[in-house]
């Protein structure tokens, strides 16, 4: 809950194992803005899921990304039992934590590059702030130029051939360009 103004209800989580009851559910402050839980859950379950800063449906988190599955977290339950890697709230991992505001936003955190035929940013402040996201050549040529609203992690896929790009990210008045490399 990085950078989150905890409700006093608490932090819930709810999903297709409690019939989205978000009440059900209150997790435990093990360290500042650390919560947990443990649920009993029936093996091989492909479970949807998702946080709450509360205890309803409309303080559910917000979340885009690899983790989702129409809008929500997934986990098919293994045969034994397992703790889940922290990830924070409204994002897909701990690394792209909600500490970072479009008023504090620094260039410098962005990361870019390219995973096989998928493009990425990481870094943007999250809370979708308008952001353009575009791709040249090296000879300058526009490949695409994009609106798209500023979160943690961004990513798109591009079929393109192997060869150097750039990549430029205007956000809240600032430019940030990027010489990338598609090795394959």
């Amino acid at each position: 809950m990085k950078g989150k103004n905890v409700s006093p209800e608490g932090v819930h989580v709810a999903g297709t194992f409690n019939q989205w009851n978000y009440s059900q559910y209150k997790l435990t402050q093990i360290q500042p803005n650390i919560y947990r839980i443990t649920i009993p859950i029936d093996t091989g379950a492909l479970i949807l899921y998702k946080f709450s800063n509360g205890s309803s449906f409309t303080t559910q988190e917000l979340i885009t990304g690899s983790c989702t599955q129409f809008g929500n977290r997934f986990l098919t339950v293994p045969t034994n039992d397992t703790t889940l890697p922290i990830v924070c709230f409204g994002a897909c991992d701990s690394l792209t934590c909600a500490s970072i505001s479009i008023d504090d936003f620094d260039p410098d955190r962005l990361q870019a590059g390219f995973s096989g035929d998928k493009l990425f940013v990481y870094g943007m402040p999250p809370g979708g702030a308008p952001v353009r996201i575009s791709l040249y050549d090296l000879l300058g040529k526009t490949i695409f130029q994009l609106q798209d609203f500023s979160q943690p992690e961004w990513s798109r896929t591009v079929y393109l051939p192997a060869a150097p790009y750039m990549l430029r990210i205007e956000l809240d008045g600032v430019e940030k360009v990027f010489k990338l490399l598609k090795a394959y």
